[in-house]
């Protein structure tokens, strides 16, 4: 069971379950509500996938042009598709190399 924070009239939001470890493969698991011991939303059509968090672990190269434009390789674990990067606050699209690494673009400097 997990605490749950009601958002509005039709929207509730809860935790993930805790996973096991960081290295683990994703997970798919039911979701279901109960109020008052009663089953009222129970979904078994489709499941939700928990992920592991992405984790960096360094990048190449470590400087580039102020105009932007560098490929910047970046290693790490859990990278899935659509795991983006950010320049400064500034989020830029990634391409998935593998599970431990993504290809980002840098933004010319001084773009906000």
């Amino acid at each position: 069971q997990s605490p749950i924070s009601v958002i509005d009239e039709n929207t509730i939001s809860c935790p993930s379950p805790h996973l096991p470890d960081l290295n683990h493969a994703p997970i798919k698991t039911e979701i279901s509500v109960e109020f008052k011991n009663t089953t009222i939303f129970a979904e078994s059509r489709d499941a939700v996938i928990i992920v592991p968090p992405a984790m960096l672990l360094g990048l190449r190269p470590l400087g580039g042009s102020e105009l932007g434009g560098t490929e910047i390789l970046v290693r790490g674990s859990n990278f899935r598709e659509g795991v983006p990067c950010s320049f400064g606050g500034i989020m830029s699209p990634s391409i998935l190399v593998s599970s431990s690494q993504i290809k980002c673009t840098s933004p010319p400097r001084g773009i906000q």
